[in-house]
């Protein structure tokens, strides 16, 4: 790693640096996320383990010889229903996730990689090579501090932020591609 900053100008390491920054707040966001809804010590208890299941009643619920069965498979319903609104809310809260990472990607994807900046094929298989080793230990750090059951919301946030990110690892591609056009 060392070798590759020696041989790089001043735009490219700031680009190196801000990337790796980058990287480090998807990972707080994607293991952060995964384990804030899924966690079984988190603010939710774990949300897989919350929804009810009204048609497995354990038989029939009566109280002073009157049946409320129906009722309280109603209510289990009802209780399925508030955690729909549960789930909203954690799809507004990938779309927050989108936009904080978006924001900052955008920025430094028209600013980073202008035309005027050389690209070096060392450097793009860096940045490709950490993208990916990166997210590998991103979805095995979710996994693991979601104990094993978390698999959707790691998926869902871990793939939102690589999905963001290989905007500026293309880019690079692009980059490098015109730059061998040009010679």
């Amino acid at each position: 790693m060392v070798e590759i900053f020696k041989g790089l100008d001043k735009a490219a390491k700031i680009r190196l640096i801000l990337f790796f920054v980058l990287l480090i707040w998807c990972i707080y966001l994607g293991v952060g996320f995964s384990y804030e809804i899924d966690g079984r010590q988190s603010l939710t208890g774990g949300v897989s383990s919350l929804m009810a299941h009204p048609s497995q009643s354990n038989g029939n619920y009566m109280i002073d010889g009157s049946d409320f069965t129906p009722l309280v498979i109603l209510l289990g319903y009802g209780v399925n229903g508030m955690l729909a609104i549960f789930y909203i809310f954690i799809i507004l809260v990938v779309v927050v996730e989108t936009v904080l990472i978006f924001i900052p990607v955008l920025i430094l994807r028209l600013l980073g990689l202008k035309e005027k900046y050389e690209v070096s094929e060392e450097e793009y298989k860096f940045i490709k090579y950490s993208y990916l080793v990166t997210l590998g230990i991103c979805i095995i750090a979710s996994l693991i501090i979601t104990k094993f059951i978390g698999i959707i919301p790691t998926i869902m946030f871990n793939a939102d932020w690589a999905l963001i990110m290989l905007i500026y690892v293309l880019g690079y591609k692009k980059r490098l591609k015109n730059i061998g056009v040009k010679e």
